[in-house]
């Protein structure tokens, strides 16, 4: 401004001109945009072009899901005067276009379909240890074909989807090998599918129990993105939660733990608690999470959230044009048998058609 030097308040440094101080990152940021939580860092002069990269990647991506999607919706939702909404839709969707994302070809999807759906038990600490062990032999199952894939794909042309995207990755760098690649394909498609198959059912069930909040949470995917959070609350659908070890004899919590004990993790318990919420008991899509942590925060937040939020906002919102008289025909009986979260034995709706 009076053409000399300044120093930051902050760091007090130089501070150029066109720069601004980063509170997160505690440094001056040349043409700063703003601080992304996706990528850990801020976008500025340096990095704004590949930041714009992955935006442009990122809405093709969606694209891609929601042009994939569109087709198994209008063939699964015909006209019945009644249906089970898990066995037509929310167990074919989630994995649909994950694994049409990934680049799975389709006539492997049978077979792996059965095999990763258990992908999620091979860690959880709290089963027995033949369920856990019956999990990891549908893992080793699901690594072999997985396998099998990539062979056919490095003899294929390459084509526009995730895999091909990782096998290149892997001939341009040395320490990036196909261990690599199938955990990362597996942990995807094993761990994405089941999360997101839980989350299509209590979304139509939390809604169509609260009706006349339909329209309010299906206005704009902003206000679905918000929904879903109090969705997953109101629900209180998990049940797992994160195990975690103490790495040395240490006071946790008031109780003493000795190394290598396991201490199971479980936040979802404090979405009743009214230290957190006011009205707990109420459902409300227009509650204020700060902050939403629902899908973790900064460099810990979940890949695949903006995913999982637009593949079921789609989805909901194509049900409800369809059927917009569609409700409960009973209320679901739970399945206690599902090892990570509360989940019913079917959905069965009615649509009033006839």
């Amino acid at each position: 401004r009076y053409g000399g030097v300044r120093i930051c308040q902050w760091c007090y440094k130089a501070k150029p001109d066109r720069c601004h101080h980063c509170s997160q990152c505690n440094r001056c940021i040349l043409k700063m945009d703003h601080h992304c939580p996706w990528v850990a860092n801020c976008v500025g002069f340096y990095n704004y072009k590949f930041f714009m990269n992955m935006l442009f990647h990122c809405s093709m991506t969606c694209l891609l899901v929601i042009t994939t999607s569109y087709p198994v919706i209008a063939r699964t939702l015909s006209h019945p005067d009644s249906f089970d909404y898990i066995e037509k839709i929310a167990s074919h969707i989630p994995f649909i276009s994950i694994t049409r994302m990934v680049g799975i070809p389709e006539k492997y999807w049978p077979e792996i379909k059965q095999v990763t759906m258990t992908f999620t038990e091979t860690w959880n600490p709290t089963i027995s240890d033949e369920q856990r062990e019956a999990a990891r032999q549908d893992s080793n199952k699901a690594i072999d074909i997985i396998k099998e894939v990539i062979t056919e794909r490095r003899q294929a042309p390459v084509q526009d989807d995730f895999l091909s995207t990782l096998l290149r990755i892997e001939e341009e760098n040395e320490g990036f090998e196909e261990g690599d690649i199938i955990t990362m394909i597996l942990a995807l498609i094993g761990a994405g599918a089941d999360t997101t198959l839980v989350a299509q059912q209590w979304t139509v069930y939390s809604l169509l129990k609260h009706k006349d909040q339909i329209d309010k949470a299906l206005a704009t995917p902003d206000t679905f993105s918000n929904a879903f959070s109090e969705i997953s609350r109101w629900g209180v659908a998990s049940k797992m939660g994160f195990a975690r070890y103490a790495p040395d004899n240490m006071q946790f919590m008031g109780q003493q733990l000795r190394k290598g004990v396991m201490v199971l993790m479980m936040p979802h318990l404090k979405d009743y608690n009214l230290k957190y919420y006011d009205n707990p008991e109420i459902f409300d899509v227009e509650r204020e999470f700060n902050p939403d942590v629902m899908f973790g925060y900064g460099p810990r937040f979940c890949i695949g959230a903006a995913l999982a939020k637009r593949q079921l906002y789609l989805t909901v919102s194509e049900l409800h044009r369809r059927f917009p008289n569609i409700e409960l025909a009973e209320e679901p009986e739970r399945d206690p048998t599902d090892h990570n979260a509360i989940v019913f034995k079917r959905l069965l709706l009615r649509t009033h058609c006839g």
